[in-house]
């Protein structure tokens, strides 16, 4: 389908939803539905594929579910741990760096009292 961009951009009769390019170039999306849609960009953005093979019977899809939460799990637990034990590694940290100069800055008082008498 060759067309101007932004002449139409919808579904067609059939149920098709044609999309125009900045180019000129119309094309009928890959996606049917939305639902195949959420389920490209899922197997795209959790890395299980590029969702170009997406399974076609129920199981298929089951499996591919799994493997989704599976790698989301596998990604997002161990990142929120870290990113917490390095929160407060740091916290622990500055407070230990603030202590050091509070007590140098201690030590120095001290050390002017004691010349000053």
């Amino acid at each position: 389908l060759s067309s101007t961009p932004g002449v139409y951009n919808g579904p067609t009769d059939e149920g098709q939803f044609i999309r125009c390019g900045k180019d000129g170039v119309c094309s009928i999306s890959p996606f049917a539905s939305m639902a195949e849609a959420a389920w490209w960009t899922l197997t795209t953005v959790t890395t299980v594929g590029y969702g170009d093979i997406v399974p076609m019977t129920v199981a298929g899809k089951v499996v591919g579910t799994m493997a989704i939460m599976y790698g989301t799990i596998l990604l997002g637990l161990p990142i929120g741990i870290i990113g917490s034990q390095f929160s407060n590694e740091f916290t622990r940290t500055l407070n230990s760096s603030r202590m050091r100069k509070e007590l140098v800055r201690h030590r120095e008082e001290l050390a002017e009292i004691k010349h000053a008498r």
